[in-house]
């Protein structure tokens, strides 16, 4: 767990300080997907400080670095993908993630909506009240960066 750590330490430096554009469509490709799935790392203990100290920030700050609202689609398409994992765990790593990134990217977050929505409206009726509430919180959180109420959308 500790080289992981390390891992997406170093990466969220390298996205962090991208000044040169390092990340371009062919590295976001290789990187993307398995840090995505780090998601569903559940390690023993300790999985929700893990997400969002590291998972969180590096993938933030690699939609950051690339700066294409066209590869930011298949990033959070990804993403929403874990919110339909088995684990309740997972399902709350992937809210904090799109949290994050709706908090980064602002008003950008908005073209991203039509991949989002349904799975949101999934996670509003999920059998774990932790997860229905927390996706609360994370719509009310949308709808203030957005500067509009979402409710029209599901």
């Amino acid at each position: 767990m500790l080289l992981c750590k390390a891992i997406l330490n170093c990466l969220f430096k390298c996205f962090l300080y991208d000044t040169e554009g390092f990340v371009n469509k062919q590295r976001f490709d290789m990187l993307m997907q398995p840090l995505v799935d780090q998601l569903e790392n559940l390690v023993e203990e300790g999985y929700e400080e893990y997400v969002k100290e590291y998972v969180v920030p590096c993938t933030s700050q690699l939609a950051l670095a690339v700066g294409d609202d066209s590869l930011w689609k298949p990033l959070v398409y990804q993403i929403c993908l874990k919110t339909r994992h088995s684990s309740a765990e997972v399902r709350k790593g992937s809210l904090h993630v799109l949290r994050n990134l709706n908090s980064k990217l602002g008003e950008d977050f908005m073209t991203l909506l039509p991949e989002t929505i349904p799975f949101l409206a999934e996670l509003m009726e999920d059998d774990e009240e932790e997860v229905e509430l927390l996706c609360q919180d994370v719509i009310a959180d949308m709808e203030t960066v957005l500067g509009e109420p979402l409710q029209k959308y599901f």
